[in-house]
């Protein structure tokens, strides 16, 4: 079964700020989890709402992360 046919048919499905998971929730019948991004949810989805994010870049982080902690994951997660 291939990664998208798993994603489709998952009795939940936390989707990833990308097309690639947003289109498994199209057709996905179970329960979907939505995190923001350029597109919206579909009814019945569970989104957070736009107030616990800040999107920007399509990077999606809770506003609770610091500027000083944002930076630091920036910093740690480029590559050497």
């Amino acid at each position: 079964m291939s990664d998208w046919a798993h994603l489709m048919s998952a009795d939940v499905l936390v989707t990833a700020a990308s097309s690639f998971s947003h289109v498994a929730a199209l057709v996905n019948p179970g329960c979907v989890v939505y995190q923001p991004m350029w597109r919206g949810p579909l009814a019945g989805w569970i989104a957070p709402s736009r107030d616990l994010w800040d999107v920007t870049l399509h990077k999606a982080r809770p506003k609770f992360l610091s500027d000083e902690g944002l930076a630091r994951y920036r910093a740690a997660s480029q590559p050497a």
